[in-house]
């Protein structure tokens, strides 16, 4: 072969070694571009869902957020709700438990006493709008100092005053099976055992021996005519006790009575009663539901004088006995609690809703 024919042979074989190199090198760059476009599409759609997912989460985190913040804005309207109404229910409490004692306070009645005074309301116009009005009692040195009434049954005054409202604090009056003229052997009178010496509220100092010695003296009107009260004895008695809580005892029967009392009595003082006296029974509810506080007292002819008639300071009274000074704190106290309560508890939830209510806007 010749040095010309051997050149062109070279020259052919390296030109085709080239353009081989080349449409190679030229499938595998085009390769590259197609998997480098296909990755980035797929990274491009990985992307995509990752951001639609998380759009997805963040709303649904949000609604969440937003379920329980209205759920705890409802549940804290709700409890402001019933705070309000305790409030409300001790504001009412504390008015009522005021009309209660103002009802049944003896000053309401004391125009009606009767007096020997003219121009004022008398006695005989008090039973004039009630007729079941029979007579007034007092008791010296308390606040036992009211209108006495008798119904046909012995429901009809518990809460019903001697005006014939109604009233809780109800009236003094006389059981239904006792003669009006106080003429049975012996006659039950009833009262509510009420704080602020109203009513037979009194009745408890008696339970004081040093006070049940010197408190010996009442009065009673009846009959158009003003009778002596003398106690003699001071029970704390069963109010199951129908021995005691006989409203009519028998005629045989009165002799045991009188030393079934003594036997019971927590005090007595020896005044010589007899089979043939009248006595009455002051009778109200003790502490509980079984226990009833009972003064014992004989009507007598001779009145005597009210020597506490100058003393009417019912506080030193409570002081003398032994009890407490502030009649009706307890009462004022736990309402005055209750509206404390019900004001701070109302702040309270007020501010944690606005707490809540800020912390749910900055989250959002």
């Amino acid at each position: 072969m010749s040095f010309r024919a051997y050149l062109r042979h070279s020259s052919t074989l390296l030109f085709e070694s080239g353009r081989t190199c080349f449409s190679r090198s030229k499938d595998a760059l085009l390769n590259s571009c197609h998997f480098s476009h296909i990755f980035i599409r797929e990274a491009d759609l990985t992307k995509e869902q990752k951001g639609a997912e998380e759009t997805f989460s963040y709303k649904k985190g949000s609604g969440a957020r937003i379920a329980v913040a209205v759920t705890n804005e409802a549940v804290n309207l709700i409890i402001l709700a019933f705070m309000i109404l305790v409030l409300g229910f001790a504001f009412y409490s504390i008015w009522d438990t005021g009309r209660i004692y103002e009802d049944s306070d003896a000053a309401r009645y004391e125009t009606y006493k009767p007096t020997d005074e003219e121009d004022s309301p008398s006695f005989e116009e008090l039973c004039a709008m009630n007729p079941d009005v029979l007579g007034w009692i007092s008791i010296y040195g308390t606040g036992i100092d009211y209108p006495v009434v008798q119904g046909e049954t012995n429901d009809d005054y518990i809460n019903t005053n001697v005006e014939g409202q109604f009233a809780l604090g109800g009236s003094i009056f006389l059981d239904a099976a006792n003669q009006r003229d106080f003429s049975d052997f012996n006659t039950i009178i009833y009262g509510h055992h009420m704080e602020k010496n109203e009513m037979f509220g009194d009745l408890d100092l008696f339970e004081d021996e040093a006070f049940f010695n010197s408190h010996e003296y009442g009065s009673l009107y009846y009959g158009n005519r003003l009778h002596g009260l003398h106690m003699f004895a001071m029970i704390d008695a069963d109010a199951y006790d129908f021995t005691l809580n006989n409203a009519k005892v028998s005629d045989g029967g009165r002799e045991s009575f009188l030393a079934y009392v003594k036997k019971i009595a927590r005090f007595s003082r020896d005044i010589g009663v007899k089979a043939d006296d009248h006595v009455v029974l002051l009778s109200t509810c003790a502490s509980g539901t079984d226990r009833r506080y009972v003064l014992m007292a004989r009507i007598e002819d001779q009145v005597h004088p009210d020597t506490f008639a100058n003393t009417s300071d019912h506080t030193v009274k409570r002081q003398v006995a032994g009890k407490p000074s502030a009649d009706g704190m307890a009462p004022r106290l736990i309402a005055g609690l209750s509206l404390a309560a019900g004001v701070l508890l109302i702040l309270y939830f007020v501010v944690k809703r606005g707490d809540a209510g800020f912390d749910w806007k900055k989250k959002k």
